[in-house]
């Protein structure tokens, strides 16, 4: 029989980032939490979710097609 291993995922490890490589925004985001609503008017294209702790879908992004967003407390949010 074959031995078992567990597989790695291929997140695992030390992740390192090349800024030379890197692209910023040239203005600075602005974010806006008000009546349960997280939005994002300077991410282009703009974004606003519930701000539930859900997945919402969000379209037009080339790195993901939903975000989940929850407010921890009166000065933490998690962005998922």
């Amino acid at each position: 029989f074959p031995a078992l291993g567990t597989a790695q995922s291929a997140f695992n490890g030390t992740w390192k980032f090349k800024l030379d490589n890197a692209q910023f925004a040239k203005k600075p985001e602005v974010y806006l939490l008000r009546n349960g609503t997280y939005a994002c008017k300077t991410c282009v294209p703009p974004i606003t979710v519930k701000a539930d702790g859900r997945d919402h879908a969000v379209t037009g992004h080339p790195y993901f097609d939903s975000m989940a967003v929850k407010v921890v407390d009166d000065h933490t949010i998690e962005q998922t």
